[in-house]
């Protein structure tokens, strides 16, 4: 559904375009797991709705679509559930309030490329970099990175992992980093 909904607004968005209005853009972040579903709230005023940790960490995969900019990330085990032959990409690790252990987001590319040659240049190298993160190697994942972006150069993931490899590599972390980055990144040694 979140596929056919970001293709439902391609026609919305050209027409716009016609009008001179700016683009309709928007953000979906899917999470697979138990949820609590029903009725909530006084005999004034019920609202159905539904209440989890998968629904909270769907919110914030909506959320960080924007500081990715992408359109749509979901959690690694929705991912696992994705049919074969959809293009994904591991976007990052991320750390999700009230768990202990990091979460694993991915990027499900939505859309066809204009040039498939471009986009596998960028997700390989993409894929080079962040494995070079994890093996704590700074100067690996800078070159990987600056070779997606050679492949796509407004790839805003490939930007932050750059700019992430850069600082990473200039004031490496303590050896009980756990791979998540985090604002402070920089002054935490």
């Amino acid at each position: 559904s979140a596929l056919e909904m970001l293709t439902r607004i391609d026609p919305i968005n050209a027409r716009r375009a016609e009008r001179g209005a700016p683009p309709i853009r928007i953000g979906i972040g899917i999470a697979s797991g138990e949820v609590v579903a029903g009725t909530i709230g006084s005999p004034k005023r019920m609202d159905y709705t539904v209440i989890g940790d998968s629904v909270n960490l769907a919110a914030r995969l909506q959320d960080l679509t924007k500081a990715y900019g992408v359109e749509l990330l979901v959690c690694a085990r929705t991912a696992a559930a994705i049919e074969p032959g959809r293009a994904t990409r591991e976007i990052d690790l991320i750390a999700v309030r009230g768990r202990k252990r990091p979460e694993t987001i991915v990027e499900v590319l939505a859309r066809e490329p204009a040039d498939p040659a471009a986009r596998e240049a960028l997700l390989g190298a993409y894929a080079e970099g962040r494995a070079a993160l994890v093996a704590r190697d700074w100067v690996g994942a800078v070159a990987a990175f600056e070779r997606a972006l050679a492949a796509s150069p407004g790839d805003r993931p490939s930007q932050l992992m750059l700019d992430r490899a850069r600082a990473l590599a200039a004031k490496p972390p303590s050896e009980a980093w756990d791979g998540v980055w985090r604002d402070n990144q920089a002054l935490a040694a």
